[in-house]
This record gives C-alpha cells, structure tokens and sequence, in this order.
C-alpha cells in the first residue's frame, strides 16, 4: 500500500532556554549552566545574538578553552578547529581568516589552567553584557509601510522594537514592564502602549495564534521578572539577617547588645516588607495590566 512505502521523515527536537536570568551568577546548578552556555553558543553562532568582532573573537577563545582545554602548540598546532564552529559568517566574512588562525590560538593559550567550568561560567558573563542577551526575536511588519524590516524583541525585561536594516538590528522602541501600560491583539494585529503618553504601536503578524502566542509569552516573561525580583529582595534580606547576626555574635560580651541585635533584625525585616509591598504595586500583575 501507499502507506507502507512512504519513506519515513526523522525531524529533529532541539530544546531551548526559555527564560535568561540578569545576572548569571543567580544560576546555581553546573548543568544548568552548561545548557545556558550551549544554547548562547548557538545563539552567537547563529546570531540570534549580535556582537562585535572583539567580542567574537573573545567568546571563540573562551569556548576553545572550554571545549579543548588548554592549549598546547606542540599537540594543537594552529589548526585545530573550524572556524564556522566557533564564529559567526559575519566575523568571518569581515576578517582575514589568516588573522583569525593565527588570533584565536594566542587568545585561547591565555586561559590556561582555566577548568571547563570556570571557561563557561565566564563566556556567560560576557554574553550577559550584550545587548540582545536574553531576548526571542520574532518578524512582524508595521501597520504603515516601512522600507525596514520589524521584529519584536520579548525578554524578562518587557519588549523591545527593533528596526532591521542589512541584517543588523536596531532598538527603535522600547516597552519594559514597569512602563507598559496594555499589550492586546484583535486578529492579526497586536498592539502595545507606554504609560508615559500612550500611543498605540500596532504591528502585524502571520496569524491570531501568533498574536495569542505573543500575548502568552509576555505574560510568561512578565511572570519570571516577578519570581526573580522578589528572590533577589529576600536573598537581600538574608544577607541583612546575618549581617546583623554577625555583629550580634562579635559584640556578644557587651551589656544590652543582645536587646538591639534583635531590633535591627526586626527593623530589616519591616524595610523589607515594606519594599515587597511596594514592589508590588509598581508591577502589578500583567494580566490585570491586558484587561
């Protein structure tokens, strides 16, 4: 029958880091660092994330380390790697490929004695400090007509409008969470307003269910900014706790240290309520924020 000599088709799942914290170090876990490294490796490679080429050539030493340990001239010599595996084509195409061989391996020797994870943790800290860090980008057009290209950058931060012009993005517009005042969508439009003098920005999209996906995936990263905000104030807060535990402990001998030991620690513990309400009220929930 048809069926029995259709040639099977093998697809590929790739799983992706869905949510990018602010700051790298907040990333506990080794393998979780792991994925976040592979997935900004890919990103720059493919570049989802741009940079410049110093910065490309550093993140290239940088995952050299990472991935062939210490580099020794007698064993590695100076072709040891390919070079779209570690740059993106654009770095490529603009530098002179002789440069980059002979580049690469003295930036990679600097590392030496460097483990694999201390060599990712800190292509972390680089890529954390670009721009488009962290951000899903995704093509719509404008309402009115432009001779460039539009995408929408949504990251834990809000979302950002950027102008596309000869592949290289510019930030246009910028929406964080804390000064947009409504996202919504009808059909295949979906708009976004500021609360400082709320102009409707409307971009078109391929479908409504890309424009609910849109709608879905603020809401995700709105929802994450919260989470970790409100981790890092009480990990503040548990860093104030001990602070006045450790001058309680070293001032132990003194009369009646023990009585303001305990009121600083309270006095901690009201201030950091009082930021949580706070909080609280600057970033009201978003789905409040899309009636």
């Amino acid at each position: 029958t048809k069926k029995k000599n259709k040639i099977p088709v093998n697809f590929t799942l790739f799983f992706r880091v869905k949510f990018f914290v602010e700051d790298v170090s907040l990333i506990q876990h080794n393998l979780t660092r792991h994925q976040h490294y592979l997935q900004l490796r890919r990103d720059i490679l493919e570049e989802r994330i741009n940079c410049d080429d110093e910065t490309a050539l550093l993140l290239a030493s940088l995952a050299l380390q990472a991935e062939f340990g210490d580099y020794l001239p007698e064993v590695h010599g100076k072709t040891y790697f390919r070079l779209e595996h570690y740059l993106p084509a654009r770095v490529r195409e603009k530098l002179d490929q002789s440069y980059i061989k002979e580049e690469l391996p003295k930036l990679h020797s600097t590392y030496f004695g460097a483990s694999e994870k201390e060599t990712e943790f800190e292509f972390l800290k680089v890529c954390q400090k670009l721009q488009e860090y962290g951000v899903h980008f995704y093509r719509v057009m404008s309402e009115k007509k432009s001779l460039t290209g539009i995408m929408l950058g949504i990251c834990s931060k809000g979302v950002f409008v950027f102008e596309v012009n000869n592949g290289s993005r510019t930030p246009v517009l910028r929406f964080p969470w804390r000064e947009t005042k409504k996202i919504s969508f009808s059909r295949k439009k979906v708009s976004l307003q500021n609360t400082s003098d709320g102009i409707k920005h409307v971009f078109l999209t391929d479908s409504s269910k890309m424009c609910q996906y849109f709608l879905h995936f603020c809401s995700c990263q709105h929802k994450f900014h919260l989470q970790m905000r409100t981790r890092q104030n009480n990990q503040e807060i548990q860093d104030i706790e001990k602070a006045s535990l450790c001058s309680l402990n070293f001032m132990a001998d003194s009369p009646g240290v023990q009585d303001l030991g305990r009121a600083v620690s309270t006095t901690s513990l009201t201030a950091g309520s009082v930021y949580n309400r706070n909080l609280s009220q600057a970033y009201p929930r978003l789905d409040e924020k899309l009636k």
